[in-house]
C-alpha cells in the first residue's frame, strides 16, 4: 500500500509524486480537481500591482495584456510560469494568501490598485481583505475548477492525504462521507495553511498538519517527517 494520497491538480501532482519517490516515499495520484480554461480579457488600465494566484491562472490567461507596474507571484512555480511568458515578477516568501497580503501591506504606500489573476472562486480571502483595506481591486478569472470523481474505499486510502485547496477539501470530504466512521480517525491530512487547517477540523478531521504553503518543498518536508513518525 502506498504511503501518501496526492489529490492536487496536474502538473503539481506529478511533481510532488516525483519528489516523494526520490525521498523513498510511495504515493498514489488521484487528482480531485480538473482545470478548465475560461475566456477572459484583461481590464484596459494600468495597475500598481498584478498578483497571480497559481500557475493555472497564468497558463489560462493572456497575462501579457495585463498592464502593471509590478508583478507578484504566489510561489516559485507561478513565478516560473510568468517567466516563461517573459514577465518578471517578485514572489511571496510562502505560497499562501496570508503571506501575499503581508507582502502587499509591506509596500502599501506604493500600491493603490491591484489586479488579482485567479481561478473562479479562488483566493476570496485575499480579494476581500484588500477591498476592506481600501485598495481598488479588479479580478481576472481565467479558469474554473471541475470536480473529478474519485472512489474511496476502506482499503484504498493511505493514512497520509495531501490536500492543497478548500475546493479539494470539500470534494474529498464528500467522497469520504460513506466511510467517514472507519477512516476519519486514522487519516493524517496535510494542508497548506492554518485557514484550511481550521476548515478541515470543522469538517471533522482530527489529525491535521499544516505545511505552511502549497509548495512541493513545504509538503515534502512535512510528509517526510510524518512518514518517519509512523
Amino acid at each position: 500500500m502506498t504511503d501518501v494520497l496526492i489529490t492536487r491538480t496536474q502538473p503539481g501532482a506529478a511533481q510532488l509524486a516525483r519528489e516523494l519517490r526520490r525521498a523513498g516515499i510511495e504515493s498514489s495520484v488521484r487528482s480531485l480537481i480538473e482545470i478548465e480554461k475560461i475566456r477572459c480579457c484583461s481590464p484596459e488600465k494600468e495597475f500598481d500591482l498584478a498578483v497571480y494566484l497559481s500557475q493555472h491562472a497564468v497558463a489560462c490567461s493572456d497575462v501579457g495584456q495585463a498592464s502593471a507596474k509590478r508583478h507578484l507571484a504566489i510561489g516559485s512555480t507561478t513565478q516560473r510560469a510568468l517567466a516563461a511568458k517573459d514577465i518578471e515578477s517578485d514572489v511571496s516568501t510562502q505560497a499562501s494568501s496570508e503571506e501575499l497580503l503581508q507582502e502587499i501591506l509591506h509596500h502599501t504606500e506604493e500600491i493603490a490598485s491591484v489586479l488579482v489573476v485567479c481561478g473562479e472562486d479562488g483566493r476570496v480571502f485575499l480579494v476581500e481583505k484588500l477591498k476592506e483595506m481600501g485598495y481598488s481591486v479588479d479580478t481576472l478569472v481565467s479558469y474554473r475548477r471541475k470536480r473529478s470523481r474519485m472512489t474511496i474505499t476502506d482499503g484504498n486510502v493511505p493514512s497520509i492525504v495531501e490536500i492543497s485547496s478548500l475546493t479539494a477539501l470539500k470534494q474529498f470530504t464528500v467522497n469520504l462521507r460513506p466511510h467517514a466512521d472507519s477512516l476519519l480517525g486514522r487519516l493524517k491530512l496535510v494542508v497548506p495553511s492554518l485557514r484550511i487547517g481550521a476548515e478541515s477540523r470543522k469538517n471533522g478531521y482530527p489529525n491535521v498538519y499544516c505545511a505552511g504553503s502549497a509548495s512541493t518543498r513545504s509538503y515534502l518536508r512535512l510528509i517526510r517527517r510524518l512518514v518517519r513518525s509512523v
